[in-house]
C-alpha cells in the first residue's frame, strides 16, 4: 500500500524502473478459469499421535458407543483426543472460511472456535498466492448477529496460501461443546444401568438415548473455499449422526463408514458388555445434597463489549441448571435482595426410579399398593415401527408422563409406568395414584400380576436433572451487582424434600476451577487430555471475557479507561522520541482503552483551544485520529497536548471527564511548528542559521553534469547544530551518506557541516534527468513566535547561487539558485560533418596538397578534451601507399552554438596522395 508500481504484475523476473518499457509492460499469459473446484478423494482421518491411536484401540468398542462395525477410514476418539481431518480438492483453493465440528443433539452446538484450527499441508500449496483471513471464525449466521450487536472478536488475521489439501485440527476437550449441554452431568451418574439394576436407580428420559447409543458421529464442514480465479467450491460437509433424546426414531447406524468420527461416551452404555460396574460409576445416595454440575446463562439480548455479553435492565436472561441428581424445586436470587419466584421445570419428563419387584417373587399388586399406585387396564403396545423396544418406551413416557385418568371425583394423576416383558409384544401400562374414585370406575384399573421376572416399574421422583429460570433483569438487581460476570445465588430441594444451602455462582465456578474431584471418574475414563476444569462452562468466571466462547453474561457499569496513546508523524524524523510536526504534516494518534468504544462518542480535544476531533476509525477498543497541523488542529508553535474524552463504551457508560496527555507511548512528545518544513530555508537564511549551501557534480570537467561513478554531493554549513531526519538523492535514500562535522573555523559544536554524497550509477539515476535531492533537517532555533527556543524541522532541496543572498532586517532574499546537476550516461556522437576547400569552391570536397579546407562538425552535445573545451581534430588518409596525419588547428565554436565546431586543415606535400580518402 502506498508503493509506486513500475512494472505490471507478472513482468519478467528482474524487471525494474530501469528496464525497457517493453519489459516493464510485458506480462505472463493470463489463464481463463471458470471451472468450479471439486473435492478429490476421500476424507483422511488420523490421530494426533501414536499414544492416542493405541489408547483408542485398547478400549472396549461396544461399551462406549453404539457402532458395531468400524470400516476402514473411520476412527474413534475419546474426550481429550485431537481429531485430524484432511480434506482435498482437485486444485489449490483458499483456506475455507471456517471449520465447524458438531454432534450436538440441538444442532447448534459446535466445538468452540478456540479449539479448532485450519492449516494447509505443504504438499498442496501454491507459492505467491495468499489471502488474509481472520484466525477466529464463527458460523456466518452467528457472526452476522454478533456483528450487529458490536461483537468484539476477530482481533487477529493471518495470510494463507492457496492449497489443494487443508487440515482441520479439532480438540475434543469439552463434552458439552461436542454433544450439548448436560453431557458432563450425565457422565457423572450411573443412570445407564438403571434398567439392569432395578434397585431404585434413576432413569432420566432426557439422557436415555445417550445411555443406549452414546454420542453418535461427529459432523464437520468447511464452507467458502475459492480457487485462484474466484470460483467458489461447493461447501463441503460431512453430516453428523446426532443423538436426540427427544426423538425416539433418531438412530445411529451400526456401521461407521469412511470419514466417520466416532465420539466415545465416557460411561458404559446400557445393554453393552460393560467391563465392570465400577467403570460406569456408582449410584449416588439420595440423601446427598444435589449439586450443580453445569450452569449457563442465555440472554435474550445483549451488547458485545470485547468478548463480554453485557446485559442491561429490562433484558431477560435464562439460567440453565444441570444437576448431579434430580431436583424438585429451585430458588434463584439475583444480587443481595432481589429474589425470583420459585422455579420448577415442567417441560420435560422427570427422573424415574426403576424397580424390579418381580425378580424377587413378590406380589406385584401388593407392591404397587404399598407405593400408593394402581395399574390401568389400558395397554400401550409396541407397534413394531420403532427401531427398538427402548425407543418405544422413550416415546411412551415422554408422551404420557404428565397424563391423568378420569376418576369419580375428578382427574387422577398418572405418573408411573409398568413395563411388561412377558410373552407377547413389548408393552407398557400407566400407573396412577391409588384413589378410591379411580378404583370405583369399572374396567379402568386392573390387578397387576408379573408377566416376567424382568418386568420393570418406573416411579416418578418429581425431580428433574435440568431446571431453567427466566429472569427479567431490573435496575435494582443490576445496582447490586459488581462489574464483570453476573453473580447469582441458588437454593435447591432434592427428591428427599429437603432444601440445601445457599450457593453463589462465583464460588461454584471458582470451586470447579480449583477442585475437579467431582468429575475425577470422568477424567479417568476419558484419558489425560480431558480437562474437567474447563469443560461445560466450569471456567465461566475465569474466561467470561476471553475469545473462544461466550459462556456467561456480564454487567458493565464502569466507563472506559484509557490505557495507552501512541503517536506517529507522517514525515521522517531525526529523533525517535522528540517528534516535530510542521504545518501540513499529519499526526496519527491511536488511543487504546480497556473496553470497546462507542464510535459515535469517542472524541479527543486539542487541549489549548478545546477543538474537537472525531476518530477516523474505531476498531473495538482502539480509536485512531488523524491530526493535520493547520487544518484539523491549529498550527501553533509548542508541545502537542491532547485531551482524550469523555468517551463512552458500547454499553453507554460515559467518562466523567477527559484525560490530558502530552507525553505519549515510549516517552514520545510532538512539537507543533506553525510553518511548513518546505520553503523554510529562507527563514533559516534570514536568521543567520544557514551559512552556505553548495552542490558538486563530482565531475572535474563540468559543475552541472555528473557521469558514471562521479560522486554527487551537497555541503551545507550552518551556525547551529543539525540532525538529519532524512536525506534522499535522485529520489532514494539507498546509497546516500550523510556526515555531520564541525564547520571549518567554527569554535563550537553548534557550528555544523553536513556533507551528503551519493555515487552516480545508471542503476539509480535517470539518463538526462536533473538530480533532485532533499534534506529533512532538525535543529533548535528561536521560536517563530519570537521568544524561547523551539525545535524546528526544515527541508533543503536547492542551494542559493554564490553571492545571490541578501538579508535585510532578518529577511532573506535569493536572486538566483545554483544550476541543477544533470546525470549523463550517453557517449557523444558527431551528427554531421562538412568540408569546404579553401582554394576553390568549385572543386567540391577535393583538397590538394599544401592547400587548406574548412571543416564543420556538429556534435550531439558539447565536447571537451582534457582542459580544452574545444577538442582538436586529426585528418586520416586511407587507400594510399602512405598515410600521414595532417596538421590541424584547434576548433572554434560557431557563433551562437554549444556543439558546432569549426577546424582549418592544411595538407602537407605528399607524393602519391592523389585519390586518397580522408576522414576525421
Amino acid at each position: 500500500v502506498g508503493l509506486r508500481l513500475t512494472t505490471v504484475t507478472g513482468a519478467p523476473p528482474g524487471a525494474s524502473a530501469a528496464s525497457t518499457l517493453n519489459d516493464r509492460l510485458r506480462s505472463d499469459s493470463v489463464q481463463f478459469d471458470s471451472f468450479t473446484p471439486t473435492r478429490a478423494g476421500d476424507v483422511m482421518l488420523s490421530h494426533v499421535n501414536a499414544g492416542e491411536t493405541s489408547a483408542n484401540a485398547a478400549m472396549t468398542a461396544g461399551a462406549f458407543h453404539a457402532v458395531q462395525q468400524v470400516a476402514a477410514g473411520a476412527l474413534a476418539y475419546r474426550l481429550g483426543d485431537t481429531v485430524l481431518v484432511d480434506v482435498a480438492w482437485n486444485e489449490p483453493v483458499t483456506r475455507p472460511y471456517g471449520a465447524y465440528l458438531r454432534v450436538a443433539s440441538n444442532g447448534k452446538q459446535h466445538l468452540r472456535q478456540a479449539d479448532v484450527t485450519i492449516r494447509n499441508l505443504a504438499r498442496g500449496t501454491v507459492d505467491g498466492r495468499a489471502e488474509c483471513l481472520p484466525t477466529e471464525f464463527r458460523p456466518r449466521a452467528q457472526e452476522e448477529v454478533s456483528r450487529r450487536s458490536g461483537w468484539g472478536g476477530k482481533t487477529s488475521f493471518a495470510l494463507n496460501p492457496l492449497s489443494s489439501v487443508w487440515r482441520v485440527i479439532g480438540r475434543l476437550k469439552d463434552p458439552c461443546d461436542l454433544v450439548g449441554r448436560g453431557a458432563l452431568a450425565w457422565s457423572l451418574r450411573n443412570d445407564c444401568r438403571a434398567e439392569d439394576r432395578g434397585d431404585g436407580s434413576l432413569w432420566i428420559p432426557m439422557w436415555a438415548r445417550w445411555c443406549r447409543e452414546g454420542w453418535g458421529l461427529l459432523g464437520y464442514s468447511l464452507p467458502e473455499a475459492y480457487d485462484a480465479a474466484g470460483n467458489r467450491a461447493a461447501d463441503f460437509a460431512h453430516a453428523p449422526v446426532t443423538i436426540n433424546n427427544a426423538r425416539a426414531r433418531n438412530v445411529v447406524p451400526a456401521r461407521a463408514t469412511v470419514g466417520d468420527v466416532i465420539v466415545r461416551a465416557p460411561v458404559v452404555l446400557a445393554g453393552k458388555r460393560a467391563p465392570s460396574v465400577a467403570a460406569a460409576g456408582l449410584a449416588q445416595s439420595r440423601d446427598a445434597e444435589p449439586a450443580v454440575v453445569e450452569l449457563y446463562a442465555e440472554p435474550a439480548s445483549f451488547t458485545w463489549n470485547m468478548y463480554r455479553r453485557v446485559v442491561e435492565a429490562g433484558t431477560q436472561v435464562q439460567f440453565h441448571f444441570y444437576f448431579d441428581q434430580p431436583v424438585k424445586r429451585v430458588k434463584l436470587f439475583i444480587g443481595a435482595v432481589e429474589q425470583t419466584a420459585v422455579v420448577r421445570h415442567t417441560t420435560i419428563a422427570p427422573a424415574f426410579a426403576v424397580h424390579k419387584p418381580c425378580a424377587n417373587g413378590v406380589n406385584l399388586n401388593n407392591w404397587l399398593q404399598q407405593h400408593q399406585l394402581v395399574a390401568l387396564t389400558e395397554t400401550f403396545n409396541n407397534p413394531g415401527t420403532f427401531d427398538s423396544d427402548d425407543d418405544f418406551l422413550d416415546a411412551t413416557i415422554n408422551g404420557q408422563w404428565a397424563s391423568s385418568a378420569q376418576g369419580a371425583g375428578g382427574d387422577v394423576p398418572c405418573t408411573g409406568f409398568w413395563v411388561l416383558r412377558g410373552a407377547g409384544t413389548f408393552r407398557v401400562k400407566r400407573l396412577c395414584a391409588r384413589r378410591q374414585g379411580l378404583l370405583n370406575q369399572e374396567g379402568v384399573t386392573t390387578n397387576a400380576a408379573c408377566s416376567d421376572t424382568e418386568d420393570r416399574v418406573y416411579i416418578t421422583t418429581a425431580g428433574y436433572n435440568y431446571h431453567r429460570a427466566a429472569v427479567t433483569m431490573t435496575a435494582g438487581m443490576i445496582a447490586q451487582l459488581n462489574d464483570g460476570p453476573i453473580s447469582v445465588r441458588w437454593q435447591v430441594m432434592g427428591i428427599n424434600n429437603r432444601w440445601g444451602g445457599l450457593i453463589e455462582s462465583a464460588a461454584f465456578f471458582n470451586g470447579a476451577q480449583a477442585n475437579s474431584n467431582d468429575v475425577a471418574t470422568v477424567s479417568a475414563r476419558t484419558g489425560p487430555g480431558f480437562n474437567p476444569k474447563d469443560a461445560c462452562n466450569r471456567n465461566a468466571v475465569a474466561a467470561f471475557d476471553q475469545p473462544g466462547s461466550s459462556i456467561w453474561v456480564a454487567v458493565d457499569k464502569t466507563p472506559p479507561v484509557l490505557t495507552s496513546v501512541s503517536v506517529a508523524v507522517s514525515v521522517a524524523q531525526a529523533s525517535v522520541s522528540n517528534l516535530i510536526a510542521a504545518r501540513g504534516d499529519t499526526v496519527t494518534v491511536t488511543a487504546t482503552y480497556n473496553e470497546q468504544l462507542d464510535p459515535s462518542n469517542a472524541p479527543l480535544y486539542y487541549t489549548a483551544t478545546g477543538q474537537r476531533v472525531n476518530p477516523t476509525q474505531v476498531y473495538f477498543q482502539m480509536a485512531t485520529y488523524e491530526l493535520v497541523v493547520g487544518t484539523t488542529i491549529p498550527a501553533t508553535d509548542g508541545t502537542l497536548s491532547l485531551t482524550f474524552g469523555p468517551v463512552s463504551d458500547v454499553t453507554g457508560n460515559e467518562q466523567a471527564g477527559g484525560v490530558v496527555r502530552n507525553v505519549f507511548a515510549e516517552g514520545k512528545t510532538v512539537t507543533i511548528q506553525s510553518k511548513p518544513s518546505k520553503g523554510f530555508l529562507l527563514d533559516m537564511l534570514g536568521a543567520g542559521y544557514i551559512l552556505s549551501c553548495v552542490t558538486n557534480s563530482g565531475n572535474g570537467l563540468s559543475d552541472v553534469i555528473s557521469g558514471p561513478n562521479h560522486v554527487f554531493s551537497v555541503v551545507l554549513d550552518s551556525a547551529t547544530s543539525l540532525s538529519v531526519a532524512a536525506a534522499t538523492v535522485a529520489g532514494a535514500s539507498t546509497g546516500v551518506t550523510a556526515t555531520l562535522s564541525i564547520t571549518p573555523g567554527g569554535s563550537t559544536v553548534a557550528d555544523s557541516r553536513l556533507t551528503v554524497t551519493r555515487t552516480v550509477t545508471a542503476a539509480g539515476f535517470n539518463d538526462g534527468a536533473t538530480i533532485n535531492w532533499n534534506l529533512v533537517l532538525r535543529t533548535t532555533t528561536t521560536c517563530l513566535s519570537g521568544t524561547g527556543a523551539c525545535p524546528v524541522k526544515f527541508e533543503v532541496n536547492r542551494c542559493p547561487a554564490a553571492g545571490a543572498v541578501s538579508i535585510t532586517g532578518g529577511v532573506a532574499t535569493v536572486t538566483a539558485w545554483t544550476p541543477p546537476v544533470v546525470a549523463d550516461f550517453t557517449p557523444p556522437t558527431i551528427t554531421s560533418l562538412s568540408m569546404v576547400p579553401g582554394a576553390s569552391v568549385d572543386l567540391g570536397a577535393v583538397v590538394r596538397p599544401t592547400q587548406s579546407a574548412r571543416v564543420t562538425a556538429v556534435a550531439s552535445e558539447p565536447l571537451v578534451q582534457g582542459a580544452n573545451t574545444n577538442p582538436s581534430a586529426v585528418l586520416n588518409t586511407q587507400g594510399c601507399a602512405a598515410t600521414q596525419i595532417s596538421n590541424t588547428e584547434t576548433a572554434s565554436l560557431a557563433a551562437g552554438s554549444t556543439a558546432t565546431y569549426q577546424y582549418l586543415l592544411v595538407l602537407r606535400t605528399l607524393a602519391g596522395m592523389a585519390g586518397c580518402l580522408t576522414s576525421m
